[in-house]
């Protein structure tokens, strides 16, 4: 099973570039998380989130499996983190709202203990990539 996880952030930035931010890992600064990938982040690119603490470590392996100008997609595939994402940037006026919907599930802890957490970050991770 997985949560499901949905943010939305409106921003003054067209949808190109407001996506081109929120998919920008290089401004994703997860805590214990050395994150390896390959920018801009193209359909096909892998992106590794490794996690270490102390001597336990564990990669979040994710697979880009969309990109164009206004959406994103990424499938999780590593054996701990499973889950997948669909990023969007959609016109506004003035700006853009970007949609990050977030399906996560870590092996072996119920989902309601993972909810919290994982909404804490998402939403962190796109307001601060929007900044």
């Amino acid at each position: 099973m997985t949560t499901h996880l949905v943010i939305r952030r409106r921003s003054p930035l067209p949808p190109a570039e407001a996506l081109s931010r929120v998919l920008d890992l290089r401004r994703h600064r997860p805590p214990f998380t050395t994150i390896t990938a390959p920018f801009p982040l193209e359909a096909g690119s892998v992106v590794v989130a490794r996690t270490s603490l102390g001597w336990w470590s564990f990669d979040d392996v994710m697979h880009v499996t969309r990109r164009d100008e206004r959406t994103a997609e990424l499938v999780k595939a590593g054996g701990l983190v499973r889950g997948s994402s669909v990023i969007e940037a959609t016109p506004l006026r003035q700006g853009s709202t970007v949609t990050w919907g977030q399906e996560i599930g870590v092996r072996g802890i119920p989902d309601w203990i993972v909810a919290l957490p994982a909404r804490i970050f998402y939403r962190l991770l796109v307001f601060q990539s929007l900044r």
